[in-house]
């Protein structure tokens, strides 16, 4: 999870900056990219699309939760993606 966790230290960095940093939970997770419920990692022989790491950011006073890819922002400039299962336990 190397891309993803560099997301996480910069974003948790100017959190502590503003002083909210309590209002907010990260989360580091694994899984497959989905385009129209195609599974776009079985077309593709790239250890890229091996593993793909995203964020979870969870606003804790509305519980809001939001999930970025920043290697998809990077390259396509895909703000949010969508969670398959959408709440966490």
């Amino acid at each position: 999870m190397g891309y993803a966790n560099f997301f996480e230290h910069c974003l948790r960095h100017q959190l502590r900056k503003t002083a909210v940093e309590e209002n907010y939970e990260l989360q580091q997770w694994r899984g497959k990219l989905h385009l129209f419920g195609w599974d776009i990692h079985s077309l593709f022989q790239s250890p890229f699309w091996k593993d793909h790491d995203f964020n979870i950011i969870i606003d804790n006073t509305s519980g809001q939760q939001m999930a970025v890819d920043a290697t998809l922002y990077d390259y396509f400039r895909i703000r949010s993606v969508r969670l398959q299962t959408p709440r966490l336990p």
